[in-house]
């Protein structure tokens, strides 16, 4: 009888300790996948960032070369327009001397 009971609670230790031997490996298991989540999240949300930060820069850098763009524009703009007076300030300027010389020239014959 008594050797019956040493063999119940060896078996029954045994069950015991298969329990926690199974509850240690559902813990390990749950701890990896929650480890292994992390890790991918961060990876993810790190990914995320890196893509952000290149799409600022790439929006940044359009943005300045658009403005570079507009900024050559206008100045070449800016130098036409101020060719384009001058030109015709030379040219209002020349007849306007012209037309002095000319009169000038009536005068003096009519005068002559």
């Amino acid at each position: 009888m008594q050797s019956y009971i040493i063999i119940y609670l060896v078996l029954l230790l045994l069950q015991l300790l298969l329990v926690l031997l199974l509850l240690l490996l559902l813990l390990l298991y749950y701890y990896y996948y929650y480890y292994y989540y992390y890790y991918y999240y961060y990876y993810y949300y790190y990914y995320y960032y890196y893509y952000y930060y290149y799409y600022y820069y790439y929006y940044y850098y359009y943005y300045y070369y658009y403005h570079y763009y507009y900024y050559f524009y206008f100045y070449y703009f800016y130098n036409y327009n101020y060719y384009y007076y001058y030109y015709y300030y030379y040219y209002h300027y020349y007849n306007y001397y012209y037309y002095y010389y000319y009169y000038y020239c009536y005068n003096y014959y009519y005068f002559y």
